[in-house]
C-alpha cells in the first residue's frame, strides 16, 4: 500500500473505553493498539513521524484538533 502523503490524522485506538493503561518497559500504554489512519480536510503539517526509529518529516493533519474533539477508537464495546 501507498503511504499518504497528507490529509491523514492518525487516531489512537485503545481496548477498553478508558484511555489510561500502564506504562510498559517500552514506553507505550498497555491500552494502546495501534493508529487508524483517517482522511481529514484539516490543513496538515510537517512534523515528526510517530515511528521512534526515524525523525523522517512526514505531513499529518494537525492533531490539536482532533485532540481537542477527544476523537480516538475503542475496541471494547460500552456495556
Amino acid at each position: 500500500r501507498e503511504q499518504p502523503q497528507k490529509g491523514i490524522y492518525r487516531c489512537p485506538v485503545y481496548k477498553i473505553l478508558t484511555r489510561t493503561g500502564t506504562l510498559s518497559t517500552t514506553g507505550h500504554s498497555t491500552n494502546f493498539v495501534f493508529w487508524l489512519e483517517i482522511p481529514s480536510n484539516k490543513n496538515s503539517i510537517f512534523r515528526n513521524s510517530l515511528v521512534s526509529e526515524t525523525n523522517a518529516q512526514i505531513a499529518l493533519v494537525d492533531q490539536s484538533y482532533w485532540i481537542k474533539a477527544g476523537a480516538a477508537c475503542f475496541c471494547a464495546l460500552k456495556y
